[in-house]
């Protein structure tokens, strides 16, 4: 099957515009059977990426955009289909995809990776900036421990060095010969 050229024409289209068509798209890709899902996707792939650089990213993050807009299941049966295609092309543009999606996740919000985390957890991993939410700082945070200085290693003795010094020498138990 060619690249289908009606998809990478949506990337002349403003991002609102071409995200409800792409979302519309999917849709009806999500509902064709396996092997005609498949062989669309692939068209699909194909056009999207003889796009060059600076319209592939703008389309990227357009179709993942509109991924998170799709119903769970058939953002899933998307997703998959764009996985099992790409682990069929060369290295060359599996490299060029992973590259385009890091780039385009870097601008994200966070809302927006997690719900992208849930239909390509495959992917997540390789997103910088896919972090999972971290726990709120506690009210009252452990207070830090003063640090001890380099030089005082040991017994744990704080006092001043030179006094612990003095007192050694003036020790009439330690006489030295």
């Amino acid at each position: 099957m060619a690249p289908d050229e009606s998809w990478s024409a949506l990337a002349s289209l403003n991002a609102d515009a071409a995200r409800a068509q792409m979302t519309r798209r999917f849709h009806d890709v999500a509902r064709l059977p396996e092997d005609e899902r498949m062989a669309q996707l692939r068209s699909m792939i194909e056009a999207e990426y003889n796009l060059d650089e600076p319209r592939l990213l703008a389309f990227t993050a357009v179709r993942l955009r509109s991924w998170i807009e799709l119903e769970p299941e058939a953002a899933k049966a998307i997703a998959e289909g764009y996985r099992v295609v790409f682990d069929g092309v060369s290295g060359e543009m599996a490299m060029r995809r992973t590259s385009v999606v890091q780039t385009v996740a870097r601008e994200m919000t966070a809302d927006q990776v997690v719900a992208l985390q849930a239909i390509i957890p495959w992917m997540v991993s390789q997103i910088p900036s896919a972090r999972r939410p971290a726990a709120a700082p506690s009210a009252s945070p452990e207070p830090q421990r003063e640090s001890k200085p380099f030089w005082k290693f040991g017994s744990g003795d704080r006092r001043d060095p030179l006094i612990v010094l003095s007192a050694v020498r003036s020790d009439p138990r330690r006489s030295t010969p």
